[in-house]
């Protein structure tokens, strides 16, 4: 967690500039998305109050996952509806249910980013450090959009791709044919017929992800702190550098 950044079921305490964007962010059908509340209070113990040091308790309609930490306070980005909007991710799964393990995009092109050992600051892309082994899954060939981000210790930030999403075991099995890579690479694999995106569930150790197609496996991660794999089909899934 970042400081200034805390949350409690459905409630995240944020900054007082972030609060104020989010007043301007509104639901499809005109209502505000989130409710905020509670009197401002200097943000940390002792703390002397200056601009932006503030925070409010964000009240939201479900599960919030905050990508916050990862894409807020490290990139330094200025803070409006829009980013915090793009940030913020509300996953309206029904209160206490299962995380998502399945995603349905409707994609035959899915691609991720595969990061065995993290990454500092990436200026072109405008990526935060994010140090620990992970994946970062996307849908689409023109106009890329991220699904989710997968790490090492298990934290899940789901992203903006609009998917359908459900819960079952990530199919087991092996890569036919498959080729390992353990340095940091991009991954884009281009199918016949639609994708299905998975990762393994909180329990499951160590984290995991697999794309499949037609019920055949087409690419597996494995996410370790000591040594993570990427293992794909060459024939549909061409490997490219990382950005830097």
């Amino acid at each position: 967690m970042s400081q200034g950044q805390e949350v409690l079921g459905d409630q995240l305490a944020v900054p007082e500039d972030i609060a104020e964007a989010l007043r301007d962010v509104t639901a499809l059908d005109g209502e505000p998305m989130f409710d905020l509340g509670g009197t401002p209070v200097p943000n940390g113990p002792g703390a002397q109050e200056q601009p932006n040091s503030r925070q409010h308790t964000v009240m939201v309609p479900c599960g919030l996952r905050s990508a916050v930490d990862r894409h807020q306070y490290h990139s330094g980005m200025n803070v409006t509806a829009l980013t915090v909007a793009t940030v913020l991710v509300v996953s309206c799964q029904g209160a206490g249910g299962p995380e998502p393990t399945r995603f349905e995009c409707h994609a035959t092109t899915v691609g991720l980013g595969f990061w065995p050992e993290g990454h500092g600051p990436i200026a072109s892309i405008n990526a935060p450090e994010a140090r620990d082994p992970h994946v970062e899954v996307t849908v689409g060939l023109d106009n890329l959009e991220e699904v989710f981000y997968f790490d090492a210790r298990g934290e899940f930030i789901r992203s903006r791709a609009d998917c359908d999403e459900s819960s079952a075991p990530i199919p087991g099995g092996s890569v036919d044919g498959g080729v390992d890579e353990r340095s940091a690479t991009t991954l884009a694999c281009s199918l016949g017929t639609e994708a299905v995106i998975w990762r393994s569930g909180p329990d499951q150790d160590p984290p995991s992800v697999a794309f499949t197609a037609s019920g055949s496996t087409v690419a597996t991660v494995t996410l370790t702190p000591d040594g993570s794999t990427l293992t794909y089909r060459p024939e549909v899934c061409t490997p490219g550098p990382p950005p830097s």
